[in-house]
């Protein structure tokens, strides 16, 4: 395996509004664009913290855990996520990558990624809900990787999300736009680090002249650790 076809190991999500509508795959995380691979599969394992930045994205801190398997034409990670803050709920999401075009010098490629997310909370007297909150996310987008060094990588994901939010009974799907970019550096001995920055353009939505669901434009910070199994 060449590690410069794996230079960082951090694979995707997101952003939820713990109170109004979620925007996220891993929810409270970014959304991080799964890295391309060499013609050799490589699997990589990864932690992060995470951090919302301003009111409309809650201003939680989330901490993950992603396991990702990287090829030359599909990549794929698993992840799973605690949100703190005083939500202190469990997020769990995957996403697939398919590389779809990679210049001759083969160090960037354009894939189109796809994902789903997983939210709960149990309605208790502490949170207020009338009835248990689960969010559930698809986000979906074009990533476009470069690496402008042998152990670096840069990437950025304009993407969609389609976002339903369930409260008891009562549920509501919407569609927001999302942005993502991000950098990621490893070692020769498979370590290495990676940061990214989210944030998603959310639309007010009024069913019956009623403010269902209000604007916003969460934004969202991560930065942490990986390491590539086999360099």
């Amino acid at each position: 395996m060449k590690q410069s076809k794996f230079a960082f190991s951090l694979a995707w999500l997101a952003v939820l509004l713990i109170a109004a509508p979620a925007t996220g795959q891993l929810v409270g995380f970014p959304t991080f664009a799964v890295p391309s691979g060499g013609d050799d599969a490589a699997i990589a394992v990864a932690g992060q913290f995470s951090r919302g930045l301003n009111t409309d994205s809650g201003e939680n801190n989330a901490f993950g855990a992603y396991l990702i398997r990287s090829s030359r034409m599909v990549s794929f990670n698993v992840a799973g996520g605690s949100i703190r803050s005083g939500v202190g709920e469990f997020t769990y999401g995957a996403q697939v990558a398919l590389h779809l075009v990679r210049n001759s010098n083969d160090d960037a490629t354009i894939s189109l990624q796809g994902g789903a997310g997983y939210f709960a909370q149990t309605a208790n007297d502490d949170n207020g809900l009338t009835g248990d909150l689960t969010v559930t996310n698809f986000p979906i987008g074009l990533a476009f990787e470069v690496q402008p060094g042998e152990n670096a990588r840069i990437w950025m994901m304009p993407r969609l999300n389609w976002t339903q939010t369930k409260v008891g009974s009562d549920s509501l799907t919407r569609r927001d736009f999302g942005f993502s970019v991000g950098i990621s550096a490893s070692a020769e001995n498979g370590w290495g680090m990676h940061a990214a920055f989210d944030f998603a353009d959310l639309k007010e939505i009024v069913e019956d002249d009623v403010v269902t669901t209000r604007a916003g434009t969460p934004v969202v910070a991560a930065i942490g650790l990986h390491y590539v199994f086999g360099t």
